[in-house]
């Protein structure tokens, strides 16, 4: 089913790789910023993906709730270390216009204790409901 050219549609992806948390950048004696190296390599692959996965569908730029499920992953790994690296891959594939509130408008994480190796991502359009 092709997607509409314009306007809220709905996104998943499954995607087959090993979730590495999100590293805070380091900084090099001259100033320039840089992720450790298995870091880097989980982010160009996973930026890879999203791009294959996303392919032929236009940015998402408007507001969505985006959740994410990990499995595969090795304990103690931080929810919110996993879910900062696949926004921010989803925006360099393309995925997402931006990662701040105005789009991502409501975001979740968890992760699931398999042994299988994956992330799952459902991005759909944010409804706020009100209850008076």
């Amino acid at each position: 089913v092709a997607p509409p050219v314009a306007g809220p549609y709905r996104w998943q992806a499954t995607l087959s790789i090993q979730a590495v948390p999100q590293a805070r950048a380091r900084v090099a004696r001259f100033g320039h910023g840089y992720y450790p190296p298995h870091v880097a390599a989980y982010r160009r692959e996973l930026t890879l993906l999203l791009r294959e996965a996303h392919r032929g569908r236009p940015v998402i730029d408007w507001s969505c709730d985006v959740s994410i499920v990990f499995s595969g992953v090795r304990r103690g790994c931080d929810g919110d270390n996993l879910k900062k690296g696949v926004l921010d891959c989803m925006v360099a594939a393309g995925v997402l216009a931006d990662d701040h509130w105005g789009i991502v408008r409501r975001q979740s994480a968890e992760v699931l204790d398999t042994p299988r190796q994956r992330v799952w991502i459902n991005v759909e359009p944010y409804e706020c409901v009100i209850i008076a």
